[in-house]
């Protein structure tokens, strides 16, 4: 069975991701790293504690790093309109703070890839706070870590701003760290916006969803109908983009991906304009070192039908 640590600050889209891998027979999670991010870090830890108990685990979590975001252009960013105000859309759940762990995520991260060198895999669906906090405790961990999988970035398309996407952009000197600390040793593989919005969840596939996985319907309509509207008035899509889960898929079964060449990766720090930024050397032209494995195209109906499959464990695993 693989073991997975996730780093998250639910987010809607972190939600999805997390109900999924707590709920697939062979991956075991465990543990739930949170930071600042989308919420507070408060409000993070209570999100994540909701998640674990309503599936009715004791899945454990370590609180992380309360960092507050340097970039300017985040004080204008209208995360409450895609993830409302708790950052869980309509869904309201009670928090479990019984699971919240003394032992920080930093400290928690390293001795568990400690423990077992390059049998713990780590899924980022957030800022990568937590992570260069890692490697400045432990600047070896990079030799240790299995895969590494983040959610974030992207090459030719942007969300924060027209070139930046939120995580990177939350914490750019974060990302840049972990990329060059991490990435040249272990390529990080990134599942930024270039793939994710290749994906859309149209009324056609939400409706296949609700037919098939009736309880997962509900649960979908409260994570994501205030974001679905979001999507058809500010981006004009006719549906929503769930980036997170995405993520989680190129962990869980990555064979509908179909390209995602190995490159070097630097992460602009040094501009408020585009904080964030990520610059791949896909063509090989500057003989820089491998640090990524951005992910670029996918076959869409192919990642579809994993999911619908990766849904029906869900499904199962969730309350009446």
């Amino acid at each position: 069975m693989r073991q997975v640590i996730i780093d998250t600050d639910p987010g809607t889209d972190d939600s999805l991701a997390i109900l999924l891998a707590l709920s697939q027979p062979d991956i075991e999670v465990i543990g739930l790293t949170t930071v600042q991010g989308n919420q507070s870090l408060e409000q993070i830890n209570a999100n994540a504690s909701s998640l674990v108990n309503y599936l009715g685990l004791e899945t454990p979590i370590y609180s992380g790093v309360a960092y507050q975001s340097q970039n300017p252009i985040i004080k204008q960013s209208q995360r409450q309109a895609y993830h409302g105000g708790k950052g869980m859309g309509d869904l309201d759940l009670p928090a479990n703070k019984t699971l919240i762990q003394q032992e920080s995520a930093v400290d928690f991260i390293i001795s568990r890839v400690k423990q077992a060198p390059q049998k713990v895999d780590l899924l980022t669906l957030g800022p990568l706070t937590n992570l260069a906090r890692c490697l400045k405790k432990e600047p070896n961990l990079a030799h240790d870590l299995g895969r590494v999988y983040s959610m974030g970035g992207g090459i030719h398309k942007g969300k924060l701003t027209p070139v930046t996407e939120f995580n990177y952009g939350y914490d750019a000197q974060s990302a840049q760290a972990v990329y060059q600390g991490i990435g040249a040793v272990n390529p990080i593989t990134m599942c930024g916006l270039d793939a994710t919005y290749q994906a859309l969840f149209t009324p056609e596939r939400i409706q296949a969803i609700e037919q098939a996985y009736p309880k997962l319907g509900r649960l979908f309509h409260a994570l994501f109908d205030s974001q679905i509207k979001s999507y058809q008035e500010r981006e004009k899509l006719p549906g929503c983009v769930i980036h997170d889960v995405m993520s989680f898929m190129l962990y869980y079964a990555d064979d509908f991906v179909e390209d995602a060449p190995l490159t070097s990766m630097t992460i602009v720090t040094d501009s408020d304009l585009v904080q964030g930024l990520c610059v791949a050397d896909l063509e090989g032209r500057f003989d820089q070192e491998v640090n990524a494995r951005p992910v670029m195209a996918i076959h869409v109906d192919r990642y579809f039908n994993q999911l619908m499959v990766a849904f029906a464990y869900l499904e199962a695993k969730l309350p009446d």
